[in-house]
């Protein structure tokens, strides 16, 4: 089996275990940590690149557990151990870059480590990649980590996800997080009533089969942009049941118990100013149009709050505490009682 090291967004540990364990059947989790999940399967490193809610992935070419408190002398240390034992990186593919690099984090933070003990495992490693070090040239990341749950890795960096968003715009690894959350169905009429640059409808059209997709947005610009981006593809089913419309959430044209799930990222009030009440008249359209047993899952900052969901037809699924481009926020799924 392999041993695989990925990271994801900070405050989903619960959802990714469940979910993975679904998408991996063969699983053996080995640690659950605070946005690092460490586990063994026989899936193949082509398949873990492509799993879509991971921020990155690595081998885990050795792992180790230590009792002292953390400091740069647990790191230098774990790094000399492997120094004095046989480098094997049996067959791994390698990126074509003639170069690589060798980076140590502590605790989530960048830091340096001894020169002396640096520079013998990037002799070792140039001598068994045939490859040149440089630290800014990219190529392959080799990776040292040392976690407050006490626990060291060293690994093999196997993803690159480099994709830039712009201003206001949801990484694919939480778009993907909400979208999972929402539970799609392949009879699903899913909505946005936020969609900006759609980064939430497209990634829900990626995952599964679905009934039909609304994405709605008061501003034209973007939803003109979305139009362009479904245009070009060649999926029939995505043209033809993809609805993109240039409107106000609340004054929508939805009939009653019309919509299965929604899943969106309401105004925050900070690119843009939101009523006093923009909440509550946000839950309240959002009972009005969603089915019995309809799903709401809604990014929101913690700046925000919602009025109490079961005095408006709603019981609270679950809840999650996270970071989106260092600003605190919170994930609800609310469940429409009737």
């Amino acid at each position: 089996m392999n041993f695989y090291l990925s990271t994801f967004i900070s405050g989903f540990e619960n959802l990714i275990f469940d979910i993975i364990k679904k998408d991996i059947k063969d699983i053996n989790v080995i640690l659950l940590l605070d946005g690092m999940i460490a586990y063994k399967t026989d899936t193949q490193i082509l398949e873990i690149q492509r799993i879509r809610y991971f921020n990155n992935s690595f081998l885990i070419l050795k792992k180790k557990t230590f009792k002292s408190p953390i400091c740069e002398d647990v790191l230098n240390e774990f790094i000399t151990e492997i120094n004095n034992n046989d480098i094997q990186l049996k067959n791994y593919s390698l990126p074509d870059s003639k170069y690589f690099r060798v980076l140590f984090s502590i605790e989530n933070k960048l830091v340096s480590a001894d020169r002396s003990v640096i520079h013998e495992i990037v002799e070792k490693i140039k001598k068994l990649t045939k490859k040149q070090y440089s630290y800014k040239n990219t190529g392959a990341e080799f990776w040292f980590f040392i976690r407050r749950e006490q626990v060291a890795f060293w690994a093999l960096r196997i993803t690159n996800n480099k994709k830039k968003t712009l201003r206001g715009e949801l990484r694919p690894e939480l778009t993907h997080l909400l979208c999972r959350l929402s539970e799609p169905k392949e009879m699903d009429i899913f909505l946005d009533p936020f969609c900006g640059t759609g980064t939430i409808p497209l990634e829900r059209s990626r995952i599964s089969k679905f009934n039909i997709i609304f994405a709605c947005d008061t501003s034209r610009n973007l939803t003109d942009k979305l139009k362009d981006i479904v245009a070009k593809t060649k999926n029939k089913k995505l043209k033809r049941s993809f609805m993109i419309k240039n409107r106000d959430f609340f004054n929508n044209g939805f009939e009653n118990n019309f919509i299965d799930v929604i899943a969106t990222d309401p105004p925050w009030g900070i690119y843009q100013q939101i009523e006093d009440n923009f909440y509550q008249k946000f839950i309240d359209e959002c009972h009005r149009i969603l089915k019995k047993g309809g799903r709401l899952v809604v990014l929101v900052s913690r700046d925000n709050f919602f009025p109490e969901e079961t005095k408006n037809g709603f019981a609270m699924d679950s809840r999650y505490n996270i970071l989106v481009s260092g600003k605190k926020a919170e994930v609800f799924v609310f469940i429409k009682n009737g």
